[in-house]
């Protein structure tokens, strides 16, 4: 059974292929064509644009073996389609299966314009098996939860006092907790948060050793309030670190509550 043909343009149309949206050689090609009495498909600019593309891959791919695009086009021959993915998968940045698709949509029409009708079924369906074989798809995303070594609750508690308590690498309160933040976030969700707190703080003008929030802080968080005005807490998302007051004037402690949502499947708040 033969391939049917495709619809024919109206001459009455504006013929949107004579717009310089392909190649110059295809444009005078088709305009043979319709010299002759036959007009090419009217595809939309739309349509054209994507037509452009592929025939940047085909031509580039052809015309350095020496070849005539065209001819090997109609050639319609699997191999031929085979090898130029393949070629254009070694090429060019890498694409997912649906990339695909779409370029051998686009060629299967690119086709259409020179050929007078569509690309052959059985060429079709032998192409659709040798794209979804090789290259990979989006689609197939796997639904098994993916196990990730993360803290436990306890250990990162352990570790967070021990941090508090005895580092003396950050002279600075606000420090600590855009550390201790960017720590947290990193090793429970392996992302990394956004700039929490200013990241030039000048020091305060007290001992280093006494860690009290310097006055001169100014919050990167939405709506602004005057530092006076807020609470001696900071909150990202589903973390909220905050300051008890020791009202001795000794050493006031840092606390968290934290949403879990991600840490050995369990969730609640800690």
């Amino acid at each position: 059974m033969a391939p049917p043909c495709v619809p024919p343009s109206q001459p009455s149309e504006h013929q949107y292929w004579t717009d310089p949206i392909l190649c110059e050689e295809t444009r005078a090609r088709l305009e043979h064509f319709r010299s002759l009495g036959w007009l090419p498909p009217n595809f939309k600019p739309k349509t054209l644009e994507g037509l452009a593309v592929v025939e940047r891959y085909w031509r580039k791919y052809y015309i350095q073996l020496s070849q005539d695009y065209v001819e090997y086009l109609l050639l319609e021959d699997q191999a031929i389609y085979m090898n130029f993915f393949d070629w254009m998968c070694k090429t060019s940045r890498k694409k997912l299966l649906q990339s695909y698709d779409e370029y051998w949509r686009r060629l299967c029409q690119y086709f259409g314009l020179f050929a007078r009708r569509r690309v052959n079924g059985d060429v079709r369906e032998q192409m659709r098996r040798f794209l979804e074989h090789v290259f990979p798809a989006e689609r197939k995303v796997p639904r098994r939860t993916k196990q990730k070594n993360t803290l436990d609750v306890n250990v990162f508690c352990v570790t967070y006092r021990h941090h508090w308590t005895h580092s003396k690498h950050f002279c600075h309160g606000s420090m600590i907790i855009q550390f201790a933040t960017t720590q947290l976030w990193s090793a429970i969700t392996g992302t990394r948060p956004g700039v929490l707190l200013p990241p030039k703080i000048s020091l305060p003008s007290t001992s280093l050793g006494k860690r009290k929030r310097d006055q001169t802080f100014q919050s990167d968080l939405p709506q602004y309030s005057s530092v006076d005005d807020l609470p001696a807490s900071v909150c990202y998302r589903d973390i909220e670190l905050f300051y008890l007051k020791d009202p001795d004037g000794k050493r006031d402690v840092l606390c968290a509550i934290i949403e879990f949502r991600n840490l050995k499947g369990s969730t609640g708040r800690r």
